[in-house]
Order: C-alpha cells, then sequence, then structure tokens
C-alpha cells in the first residue's frame, strides 16, 4: 500500500479544488473561462504561444477575422481561431469584444458591419467623384477668370488707347478751330474790302456815266466853238488848260474803275476760295468732333463697366498700379540721364517745404499714401494727390525748374516732370493740353498747361507728385496750408 504524507495530500485537494472552482473576476486574473468572441481591428495582429511579448508568433490575423475568447490572462486573451490557440493583447485598437452574444447575433453584427463597410465604400466613391467633378470645374473656372482676366486687359488697354484718340482728337479740334478762327478773319477783311470796292466801283461808273453826257454835248456843241466863244487869248488858253486836265482826270478815273474791277473779279475769286476752305474746315471739324464724342462715349461705357464690376475694377487698380510702376521707373532714368550738377542751391526748392502755391486752383479730394478701395476692399499706395479743378483752369509750377518730360504716358495722360535741382521733381498729370516741352525752363508760378480728364478715371483735375531721388512725398507737407 503506497503512503502519501499528510501535508502533500493537503496540497494537491487544494489545487484540485482552485482548478474545478474558478475564483478569477473577469479580466483581473488568469484562467478567467470566458464565453464570448472577438472581432480583430487591427490591419495584423500578432497571435503569441504564451502571453508575452517574448513568446514566438504562431500567426496573424487580419482585420475582420472572428476569434473565440478562451480566456482572459492579465492583459491578454487566450483565443481559438481554426482550431488553433494562442494569445493576443487585450486592447480596444486591437480586437472588438463582443459578450455574451450569440452566434447568430454574431453574424448580424458581422453583417450590420459589412454593410456599413459597403456604405462607406460607396459614399466614398461618391465623394470622391463628387471631388473630380469639382476639381474639373475649378479647372474649366480657372481657364474662363483667365481667359477673362486676358479680356479685361484688353479692354483696360483698350482704355488708354481710347484716350489717346481722345486726346488727338482735342488738340485737332483745338487746332481746327484757330484755323478756321484765321480763315474767317481773312474771310470778314475780304468781304469787307469787296463791299468797299463794289462801292468805289458804282461810284465810278455814276461819274463815268455823267462824263460820257457831257462828252456827248461837247461833241455835239464842238471844241472849237468853246474856244472861240472866248473874249481873249488868256480865257482860249485857260478853257483849254482847263479841258486837258478834265480829260486826263476822267482817263485817270476810267483807267482806276478798270483797275477796281479787276481787284474786285480777284477779291471774289479769292472770298470763293477761302468760303470753300472755311466750308472743308468746318466740315473737317466735324468729324473730329464726332470722332471725339464717339471717343467720349466708349471711354464714358467703359468707365462704367470698371466702375461697376469688380473684376473690371480690379484689373483696372492693377492696371493703373502697373502705370504707376512705370512711372517710379521713368523718373528712375530721367534722374539717371540728368547729368547736370547736383550741388545745394541757396534759396532752392527744399527751402521751400511748406510754402509753395497750389498748382492749380481746386480742392484736394484724393490723398498720398495707402489707401483702402471701399468697394472691393483692395489696398493700394497712391504716390501723390487728386486736386479737383475746372476743365480749362491753368496749370502752374511750384518752382522753377527744367521740363524733363512733356507727352503722354500710359495711365496718366498729358502729363509733365519738372526737374527742380537737387534731384527734386515735381508731377503733373491729367492735363488737357502741354504748353511747354521738354527741355524748357520754367519759373515759378508759371503756366505749363491746362486742366483736363486725359486718362482719369474721375473727372476734371489735377494729378500732383513731388519726389526726390526718385521716391514719392506727401505734397501736402509741401504745400502752403493757406
Amino acid at each position: 500500500m503506497f503512503f502519501i504524507p499528510k501535508t502533500i495530500f493537503k496540497n494537491i485537494i487544494l489545487l484540485a479544488a482552485a482548478c474545478i472552482i474558478p475564483v478569477c473576476v473577469p479580466g483581473t486574473a488568469p484562467g478567467y473561462q470566458s464565453n464570448e468572441m472577438g472581432i480583430v481591428k487591427a490591419a495584423k495582429l500578432n497571435v503569441r504561444m504564451g502571453p508575452k511579448h517574448t513568446n514566438l508568433i504562431l500567426m496573424v490575423l487580419e482585420k475582420g477575422n472572428r476569434v473565440e475568447i478562451l480566456e482572459h490572462d492579465d492583459g491578454w486573451l487566450k483565443i481559438s481561431y481554426k482550431g488553433q490557440t494562442g494569445y493576443i493583447r487585450n486592447r480596444k485598437k486591437y480586437i472588438q469584444i463582443i459578450r455574451d452574444k450569440t452566434n447568430d447575433t454574431l453574424i448580424k453584427q458581422e453583417a450590420h458591419e459589412k454593410q456599413e463597410s459597403i456604405d462607406r465604400g460607396k459614399k466614398t466613391a461618391a465623394a470622391i467623384k463628387r471631388k473630380k467633378e469639382i476639381d474639373l470645374k475649378i479647372r474649366e473656372r480657372k481657364l474662363e477668370v483667365q481667359e477673362y482676366t486676358e479680356k479685361e486687359a484688353q479692354l483696360i488697354s483698350g482704355l488708354d488707347k481710347i484716350e489717346q484718340t481722345l486726346n488727338k482728337a482735342r488738340i485737332d479740334v483745338l487746332s481746327l478751330k484757330q484755323e478756321l478762327s484765321v480763315v474767317e478773319k481773312k474771310l470778314n477783311k475780304t468781304i469787307s474790302k469787296t463791299e468797299n470796292l463794289i462801292k468805289e466801283v458804282e461810284k465810278t461808273e455814276k461819274y463815268s456815266s455823267k462824263r460820257l453826257v457831257a462828252l456827248y454835248k461837247l461833241n455835239t456843241l464842238g471844241r472849237t466853238d468853246i474856244l472861240a466863244s472866248a473874249e481873249s487869248i488868256y480865257e482860249v488858253l485857260s478853257r483849254k488848260k482847263a479841258m486837258e486836265l478834265i480829260l486826263e482826270y476822267d482817263e485817270n478815273v476810267i483807267e482806276e474803275h478798270t483797275a477796281n474791277k479787276a481787284r474786285l473779279l480777284k477779291l471774289i475769286s479769292s472770298l470763293k476760295s477761302q468760303k470753300k476752305m472755311r466750308l472743308a474746315l468746318e466740315k473737317n471739324l466735324g468729324d473730329k468732333i464726332r470722332i471725339m464724342d464717339r471717343e467720349k462715349t466708349q471711354r464714358t461705357t467703359l468707365l462704367a463697366d470698371i466702375r461697376d464690376k469688380k473684376s473690371l475694377g480690379v484689373a483696372a487698380i492693377d492696371f493703373l498700379n502697373q502705370a504707376a510702376n512705370d512711372l517710379d521707373q521713368t523718373i528712375v532714368t530721367l534722374h539717371a540721364d540728368d547729368d547736370r550738377p547736383q550741388e545745394t542751391i541757396k534759396n532752392g526748392f527744399v527751402f521751400y517745404k511748406g510754402l509753395l502755391k497750389m498748382p492749380v486752383k481746386g480742392r484736394i479730394t484724393l490723398l498720398f499714401g495707402p489707401y483702402k478701395n471701399p468697394k472691393f476692399s483692395i489696398v493700394n499706395f497712391r504716390s501723390g494727390i487728386e486736386i479737383k479743378a475746372k476743365r480749362g483752369d491753368p496749370i502752374r509750377t511750384v518752382f522753377a525748374g527744367q521740363v524733363l518730360y512733356a507727352s503722354w504716358f500710359k495711365g496718366y495722360g498729358n502729363m509733365i516732370i519738372v526737374d527742380h535741382g537737387n534731384s527734386y521733381y515735381t508731377v503733373y498729370a491729367h492735363a488737357n493740353g502741354l504748353l511747354k516741352s521738354k527741355g524748357d525752363s520754367v519759373g515759378m508760378d508759371e503756366i505749363i498747361g491746362t486742366v483736363g480728364d486725359s486718362a482719369s478715371m474721375t473727372g476734371p483735375g489735377l494729378y500732383f507728385e513731388v519726389r526726390h531721388h526718385g521716391k514719392p512725398m506727401d505734397p501736402t507737407e509741401w504745400l502752403s496750408k493757406g
């Protein structure tokens, strides 16, 4: 008979009891029996031989695989998959545990999740398709915007061409009016001379008629009878002398009458030519005025489009900014080309800061510096000031100097730049007419042009700048506050 010591027998009884009656709380101690299922959530999940990272990997589960959970073992799960058992980490991100669910419920759960996955896939495909459609529309819109932007640029550039044509038409009309005025004066003088000459010819003709009657009577009476009736030799000689003088005067009158008639014919011919020239000038003037009216209408329409459409307004602002940059570059170039000595002149331009007179009579409407376009919320920088003034008013220099530029400038219209020495310049733009040329010397307060609206989008006025070494300065700091 085999004898088991009492102590060992007691330990065997306790161990058997521990194996038969589980006392572990699920998820807290090893050996917990579980009637649970699990669905793998990780893309790849390692199954190990034991509940440690150091144990070997038995297999790798894919996302969506279903396993039977046998036990919870201190952060690990003992699972069964296709007849094989092993251990995986008990983490929510690795596996979804379905507790107390029957297989049918689990299948339904899987089916539901599968359908959700299919629905998500369809939604994703629809979203991708929609995105492609949106991307296509964006590309199409960008092409349209690019095409429209090019048209805008051409349109804004066309405004400058219209401005130049309008400016030339103004100059031509002014020239034709002056020429027509000269012709009108000549025509009036010719008409006056003709009328006087006609009166003189009529007067001569009356005199000639009377003299013919007298001569007829003289021939009837006889020259001898007149002389013979004299009472003395002296009276005979006197009567003879008088008759010779009368006949000589008559001859002179007839010659002058003939010459007057010839001059009258020439004046009448000249009068016809001058009237014909006047008609031609009037027709040419009418054509130029019609051209000017047409250009004004186009300009008005284009300006209305620019003011009404944001895109055109932005394009106009870009155009003006480019024009301002071009002006900056032009002034830098003019300054570089000016090789005159730049010495400090006593009582020069810099000494008149705050004392200069306004270049035109008017009111400052736009100030120097950064400004925000209220309509388009675009911030830009204005290098000068706008002075509202009457069309045709004189533009005067604020200081003596020399004209560096006097011509049309894109975006600024008729423009004059005056060099005042020591790299100080003033700019006068949007003029109607320029009265000075490049190289002319000008004095302080001298008239250099007239107010207009050439290339202006705000109506008649003067755009005025002060620059030093090409850098724009605030003109209001140089002008007298009075």
